[in-house]
């Protein structure tokens, strides 16, 4: 019998803890999806992913305020795209490309089942057809109804 203070309890996961994750995962893609739906939130990341820039550095390349850059940056930030370090006044950003693995591995997911779905689509349709590849035209003749004229 396994005493109550035994390790192997650490490597159980409850189920609550996976469906934990799932939401939580979800949230968090869905912050970054909608950080990276919005263009100049989009320039903003290509700004920052060479170098580390200012806010203001950053304000000074857009035609809207300072104000609306820095509601863009608290969206980027709040979906862990960049980084903020203060150095007195001065707030400098950094892009974290590590945080778009979420969207990238997301999106490679279903990719392949798509890619899967194709395949399957693609043998079912060669099964159809014989071995004619898709795309090639059929050498299969159409019948045509005759119109009242005989052609």
């Amino acid at each position: 019998m396994l005493a109550i203070y035994s390790t192997i309890w650490l490597n159980v996961r409850p189920p609550w803890a996976i469906f934990n994750c799932m939401v939580e995962c979800s949230a968090r893609l869905d912050l970054v999806f909608s950080a990276l739906a919005d263009p100049t939130r989009r320039r903003i990341l290509e700004m920052l992913s060479p170098r580390e820039l200012r806010v203001s550095e950053i304000a000074d390349s857009f035609a809207i305020s300072l104000a609306a850059v820095s509601k863009h940056l608290r969206v980027l930030e709040r979906a862990g795209l960049l980084s903020r370090r203060r150095d007195g006044r001065a707030h400098h950003l950094r892009a974290k490309p590590e945080a778009v693995g979420l969207a990238q591995a997301w999106i490679v997911q279903y990719a392949r089942g798509w890619s899967d779905g194709f395949d399957a689509l693609e043998r079912y349709l060669k099964s159809q057809h014989g071995e004619r590849r898709l795309g090639e035209p059929s050498t299969a003749r159409t019948r045509h109804r005759e119109g009242p004229d005989g052609g």
